[in-house]
């Protein structure tokens, strides 16, 4: 899931660098290769804050 993460932030032209939502760690010490791993409390604060926009807007359309 945290690489498919990384790869949507790249199409958006986010790097997740910036972000705290993902980090990287070396699974093992035999292992060079990095790994993504996500913050799910991060995840949750920004699905959160999506939902409230959804929200918003839906809302809006039924006030109109």
């Amino acid at each position: 899931m945290a690489q498919e993460l990384e790869a949507e932030m790249k199409k958006e032209g986010l790097s997740s660098k910036d972000y705290t939502i993902l980090s990287k760690f070396i699974y093992n010490l035999e292992d060079t290769n990095e790994y993504y791993k996500v913050d799910y409390e991060q995840f949750l604060l920004l699905k959160l804050i999506s939902l409230e926009r959804k929200l918003k807007q839906l809302q809006e359309i039924i006030n109109k």
